[in-house]
């Protein structure tokens, strides 16, 4: 099962618009998001190092609409290998920097009930460390109490975990997949609220969880999360020998059945998680390639690597929404 937490890149969106007709664009997503707001979550993302961007591909916190999105996730979060929990970049974060946390959670101010909350983790920070956290009792238990320390300090409203990934990332261990959820792992480092009524803090924090088909029976993860994100995209990508698509919604004939956003999505109904709890991934971002042949350009075509990066973005093989907005534009 491919899953993790990551959603809507809300980090990948330009703003000056002189050269990029973005307004169509904008309020075609904007009109879907505030439909479903009406009584579903809408969990936004928003990439920190969005703000050391330059030019048109420049997006800053006070950009942000909150009345697009439920719950903003401003990632990432350190995790140490003690248990202790850290800002991913002092600079951007903290208020002797560009103030990030208190920007972000100043965005409550709009009065749309959004709910901010802080991810830890992600792609870049690997398994090893959520590994050895996890798996020793006492760095468990030290990461409960610093988790709901950093939340409380720094006015977040819940904390989104975004392992990639339990039993399978790199420096993982075989011992993750049996830390089930009925005995100590994800009951204890999830389960917050018991934590933060002792404190006497009265907010309540959300839980959310990327990977973890394999540390915990599904069924039984429903009690302890409030929601489950689940990655339904980067299903093919730059590594592959040929083109594929970001995010099918269906596997095509040559694909396996696990390589689409319905699969995915049906393998965690099928495994007893409520529909109300899952969010489906959507990534407003795309991914590029390299072709054999240049007039060969379709879904399965030879392909020798990643495209070339993107003059915002920077990433090998993947392109932002703007990016791909002016490659458009200039057609």
């Amino acid at each position: 099962m491919h899953v993790t937490s990551v959603t809507f890149l809300m980090g990948q969106y330009a703003t000056n618009t002189k050269k990029m007709n973005f307004l169509l664009k904008y309020c075609v997503v904007a009109l879907i998001l505030a439909h479903a707001l009406a009584d579903k979550k809408v969990v936004c993302y928003f990439e920190s190092w969005a703000v050391y961007r330059t030019g048109d591909g420049a997006f800053n916190i006070e950009d942000i609409d909150a009345s697009l999105c439920t719950h903003l996730l401003y990632s990432f979060i350190n995790l140490g290998d003690d248990g202790s929990v850290s800002p991913g970049d002092s600079y951007a974060d903290l208020s002797d920097g560009l103030d990030g946390y208190n920007k972000v959670n100043n965005l409550k101010n709009q009065g749309t009930g959004i709910k901010i909350m802080a991810a830890l983790g992600g792609g870049s920070a690997g398994s090893a460390t959520f590994s050895t956290v996890v798996n020793d009792a006492s760095k468990r238990s030290a990461f409960v109490n610093n988790a709901v320390n950093f939340l409380s300090n720094y006015g977040f409203d819940g904390m989104d975990i975004d392992w990639e990934y339990p039993a399978s990332g790199d420096g993982s261990r075989s011992s993750d997949k049996m830390l089930k959820i009925s005995s100590v792992v994800l009951k204890r480092c999830l389960d917050t609220p018991y934590y933060i009524k002792r404190r006497g803090v009265s907010r309540h924090l959300f839980k959310t969880v990327g990977d973890i088909s394999n540390i915990c029976s599904r069924r039984n993860c429903n009690k302890s999360v409030d929601f489950i994100n689940v990655m339904t995209y980067d299903f093919h990508s730059g590594w592959e020998s040929y083109t594929g698509e970001n995010a099918p919604l269906y596997a095509r004939s040559s694909d396996s059945y696990d390589e689409s956003v319905d699969s995915c999505i049906q393998g965690w109904l099928s495994a007893g998680a409520p529909a109300e709890k899952i969010i489906m991934g959507m990534g407003l971002f795309g991914i590029s390639y390299n072709l054999v042949n240049a007039d060969d350009r379709w879904i399965g075509s030879p392909a020798n690597g990643p495209g070339a990066a993107g003059i915002y973005t920077e990433g090998e093989g993947s392109l932002g929404y703007m990016e791909v907005s002016l490659l458009t534009y200039n057609l």
